[in-house]
């Protein structure tokens, strides 16, 4: 019988967050300032200007669907979950990888 291997994971730690939805009505910047307030730091009147480079932010559009992706640091492992649970009540939200 083989051992299996255990996984160490160290925090903080650099994730993509990648949110697919209906591109009527997911707005990119929501997400942005959702992601910015859940990660502490700040409201969204204090997210950046350069939120597009500081979330090494990209999209892909295909038909009626959105992809929009954000690089985010995670500061420990209780963080991603209430950040997806406040995600996906947004309008227009179908997934998240």
């Amino acid at each position: 019988m083989e051992a299996k291997e255990t996984l160490h994971v160290s925090f903080p730690m650099e994730v993509p967050l990648k949110v697919i939805g209906s591109a009527s009505e997911t707005m990119a910047i929501l997400i942005a300032e959702l992601i910015h307030c859940h990660l502490n730091q700040g409201t969204p009147e204090t997210l950046s200007a350069t939120w597009e480079q500081d979330f090494r932010y990209s999209t892909h559009l295909k038909g009626t669907w959105i992809s929009h992706t954000y690089w985010i640091t995670l500061p420990d492992e209780h963080t991603e979950r209430p950040l997806r649970e406040a995600i996906q009540k947004i309008p227009g939200v179908v997934m998240q990888l």
